[in-house]
């Protein structure tokens, strides 16, 4: 399902950049294009006022003097009295000569007439010629640029026709086109893979979410199904057993009973704190209180453990604390709960606070087995229990997943280190309120 999910995804980012590209270079080469036609018709005018000059100066116009000005851009046809010159009849092909009667003819039929000839003032005109249409707003789809030129030389009217193509300027356009294309195409195959490297990146998250929601399906179906195995197999047991025996199976429905129901209120709380429904009712706490509170409450079980429970607190008062005083008991319940678990008998767990800047430090220290540097990256995951545990049924490792989301709700953090020479030390961070 991931896998689709990406690449749809994946085609659908990398089609919408991608058509943007595209639609850019587009505009860039149509705007590109457009300016380096007016460019050019703009240099050609200039080159025909200039070439316009030129003839008029000269007396004489011979065949060699006409080839230097064509200088390889330009053919230029004379008319001397409307009569072509003979040069100009040998050196032009049919296919150039019905270009020029073509050329001549819209000239002499739309343009003449706004470009007068008198001995006072010479003439001449400019615009783009195609086969379908010669004029102007035409640059993009003409074949040619054409100036034609009228003046007097010696009272005799000569008429010359001067045309540059624009085959040169379209193949130079055509690799432009080319070259954008197959950089388009790189940048197609550049976002496609880099949207595909971004949406993995994006979609791992949700992936590993499934698959810790999977795990925790799973864990969490088979720590319920092993009260229940016990609960319907002491009531198979009870229905049998005589009546003095029925005192012992109950017991066991009881406390299989209990396990399940803690079990379903941890996972209850995970699921408040998940989905960011863990309400917290603040007020000013005072933590020496809380600490001596729940050391008194774990006393009798650490000495029933042959575990020594020890409390340290500063010699000065502790400021008050604006947090939730049940959640932080909670949390602290759930520290001495697994340091008197994980702490063989004879060993030693102690419950400590100070005040470090403008935060309290509330640490249980214990003389334990320890956790691996492998294992602290995995403690506050769901159902995650330690291996040296894994025969104790009274932990579903859901406590420290429930602490790390009672710490995140009051904005502060959990951490682990090691405790010398054997244990580990759990320290939760509260930023503090000062004394008024």
């Amino acid at each position: 399902m991931f896998k689709k999910l990406r690449m749809k995804l994946s085609l659908l980012c990398s089609a919408i950049t991608i058509g943007i590209l595209w639609s850019m270079s587009a505009a860039f080469l149509l705007v590109s294009e457009s300016n380096q036609l007016e460019n050019n018709f703009l240099s050609f005018q200039a080159d025909m006022n200039s070439l316009l000059t030129s003839l008029e100066g000269q007396s004489i116009l011979s065949h060699s003097w006409l080839k230097k000005m064509e200088n390889g851009k330009y053919r230029i046809y004379l008319l001397d009295n409307d009569k072509p010159l003979l040069f100009n009849e040998l050196t032009f092909s049919k296919e150039e000569q019905a270009l020029i009667d073509s050329l001549l003819s819209h000239y002499r039929e739309n343009l003449s007439d706004q470009t007068p000839a008198n001995s006072f003032r010479p003439a001449h005109c400019e615009f783009s010629w195609s086969e379908k249409k010669a004029a102007k707003s035409a640059l993009r789809t003409s074949s040619h640029y054409v100036s034609c030129m009228t003046w007097l030389n010696n009272s005799v009217p000569i008429t010359a026709v001067v045309y540059a193509s624009q085959l040169p300027q379209k193949r130079h356009f055509f690799m432009q086109r080319i070259l954008f294309a197959g950089l388009d195409l790189a940048g197609a195959v550049f976002l496609f893979a880099f949207s595909y490297f971004f949406t993995g990146r994006l979609l791992k998250p949700v992936l590993e979410n499934q698959m810790r929601q999977n795990e925790f399906v799973a864990s969490a179906s088979h720590e319920l199904r092993t009260p229940l195995s016990v609960i319907l197999a002491s009531v198979s047991a009870c229905e049998a057993a005589p009546t003095e025996e029925q005192a012992r199976f109950f017991a066991a429905i009881r406390r299989e009973g209990k396990r399940m129901q803690g079990l379903i209120s941890d996972m209850l709380l995970l699921a408040s704190g998940q989905s960011d429904r863990l309400r917290l009712n603040k007020t000013q706490v005072d933590l020496e209180t809380l600490l001596l509170n729940q050391y008194e409450n774990f006393e009798p079980l650490a000495r029933q453990k042959q575990l020594l429970l020890s409390i340290d607190l500063p010699d000065g008062d502790l400021p008050l604390c604006q947090c939730d005083e049940e959640k932080i008991a909670q949390l602290l319940s759930i520290f001495l709960q697994n340091a008197l678990s994980y702490t063989p008998a004879g060993g030693s767990v102690c419950l400590s606070a100070r005040q470090v800047s403008k935060n309290i430090l509330l640490s249980v220290t214990d003389t334990g087995f320890g956790i691996s540097r492998q294992e602290k990256k995995l403690i506050f995951e769901r159902f995650y229990r330690a291996e040296k545990a894994r025969s104790q049924r009274d932990h579903f490792g859901l406590g420290l997943c429930i602490a790390a989301d009672i710490a995140k709700a009051h904005h502060s953090h959990i951490t682990v280190t090691d405790n010398q020479p054997t244990g580990s030390v759990f320290t939760l961070t509260l930023p503090c309120t000062p004394p008024f």
